[in-house]
């Protein structure tokens, strides 16, 4: 749900906020009694308004843990976990490109881009939690895949804690909560959820709804699947649509849709 408080939540449990009352404990104890360096060791935090430091890339993820920016391995090694190794390999100076306009050899990123250098920032700390703020919201749908498809074997023995809006990462979680004007309404895993049939199940299938497949009982004589979706890009200018297909007709040339790799769904939106 918009609005409810996600972020000031996990400042709070990760201690980059103090409660102005109440208290927030660990293992029975109240945080602010935590050695504060000691605490922020444990976790690995990145938020949807991540810093796009006007540093060099490998500056840019090893600033996650800074006492290793000389490491040139675990920075690799971060960026594979984050996924940016194919953006890295694609940079003019690799690691040593310097990002954004700001100075005159600067190479400019996608916000996609800079998203998958700040989870590879978020990787370079060795935390026991992982807290990640609409970690992928500047991803595309296949790129977003690839991260959560190795999500698990890199969280492995780690506590991950996500916030999102998209329920192709949400419904992965052992155990979702949803939070409405600042407090926990359900609590449960994505099937017990809905099952339940409340605020989570209808949000699920209200975003469900726009990915619906387009059945090939849309096709007019003589027209193709891709004539289709383009046909109905045109008609619904505001609604999201989606069809598995080989390819997509060159007539058909339209910004409103990213192609993914065959024989994946190629999403319109």
């Amino acid at each position: 749900v918009n609005g409810p408080g996600n972020t000031t939540l996990i400042k709070l449990v990760t201690r980059l906020y103090d409660p102005a009352g109440g208290q927030v404990p660990l293992d029975g104890v109240d945080l602010l009694e935590y050695d504060l360096a000691t605490l922020h060791q444990r976790f690995g935090v990145i938020f949807q308004d991540y810093v796009r430091y006007q540093f060099t890339v490998r500056e840019n993820i090893g600033f996650g843990q800074v006492d290793a920016l000389d490491d040139l391995d675990r920075i690799q090694d971060a960026a594979q976990r984050g996924g940016a190794c194919p953006v890295i390999e694609e940079l003019p100076h690799g690691y040593d490109t310097m990002p954004g306009r700001r100075w005159e050899k600067g190479q400019e990123l996608s916000g996609g881009q800079w998203q998958k250098i700040a989870l590879a920032r978020a990787f370079m700390r060795k935390a026991e939690v992982l807290v990640l703020d609409e970690p992928t919201s500047a991803l595309d749908a296949e790129a977003e895949y690839e991260v959560f498809r190795r999500f698990g074997e890199l969280m492995e023995g780690r506590i991950a804690v996500l916030i999102s809006h998209r329920f192709s990462t949400v419904r992965m979680a052992d155990r979702i909560a949803v939070l409405s004007e600042g407090k926990i309404v359900e609590l449960g895993s994505h099937s017990a959820l809905i099952a339940l049939d409340g605020n989570y199940a209808r949000l699920f299938n209200l975003q469900a709804e726009g990915y619906r497949s387009v059945s090939y009982t849309h096709l007019r004589a003589h027209e193709t699947p891709e004539h289709l979706v383009c046909r109905l890009l045109l008609e619904k200018k505001n609604t999201t649509t989606q069809i598995t297909t080989t390819q997509i007709y060159p007539p058909c040339q339209n910004p409103r849709y990213i192609q993914l790799t065959t024989p994946q769904i190629t999403q319109y939106i």
